[in-house]
């Protein structure tokens, strides 16, 4: 049980409300993750109008982009993200290959030399500590100064989303599939 309410749109304000709206109207349900930050309706539309961006608004394909936040679920043991962005890599063209071979992707033949560049340095921004100046540079062997900006965006965003997350408890909608591969009880 989430540790602080799950809002609806009828209990924010009318900006708020308009944005929860959409978002429950373009996914068929309101996400937990979306009504858990209504709890602050300005914080609410601002982390999601910046998520849109690192979404729709940058030069990263969407199919790389889902291998980051599900590498990030999986490193943070984030089963909210996972199960929601599993999903969504399926619908978006990830091949389901390479969402089974992605916790061993260092040695899996199903990545490309791009997807272990963002992989690599998606590992390195979710784990402890610095990044390293070698992590770094090994990114920039591959991806353009604007490229490197958004993925470390992007990583860091779902790390700090999971972590979020974790801090006030909130949990996988039932039957989406979780990190171990089950479904999320109802």
């Amino acid at each position: 049980m989430a540790r602080v309410p799950l809002r609806t749109p009828a209990e924010v304000g009318p900006e708020a409300r308009v944005v929860l709206e959409r978002i429950a109207g373009d996914r068929g349900d309101l996400p937990r993750v979306y009504a858990s930050l209504a709890n602050s309706p300005t914080l609410f539309m601002r982390l999601y109008a910046y998520v849109e961006g690192l979404w729709q608004e940058t030069s990263i394909p969407r199919t790389l982009q889902e291998l980051v936040i599900l590498r990030v679920a999986q490193r943070m043991g984030s089963d909210y993200e996972w199960g929601r962005h599993r999903l969504l890599a399926g619908r978006l063209g990830v091949p389901n290959e390479q969402v089974l071979d992605l916790a061993n992707w260092t040695s899996s033949p199903r990545f490309d030399e791009r997807e272990r560049a963002a992989l690599a340095f998606t590992d390195a921004i979710s784990s402890a500590g610095a990044l390293s100046d070698d992590a770094f540079q090994a990114a920039g062997r591959i991806f353009s100064p604007q490229e490197v900006v958004e993925i470390a965006e992007l990583a860091a965003f779902y790390v700090g989303l999971a972590r979020g997350l974790a801090a006030v408890a909130v949990t996988l909608e039932p039957g989406f599939e979780q990190l171990d591969g089950t479904k999320a009880p109802g």
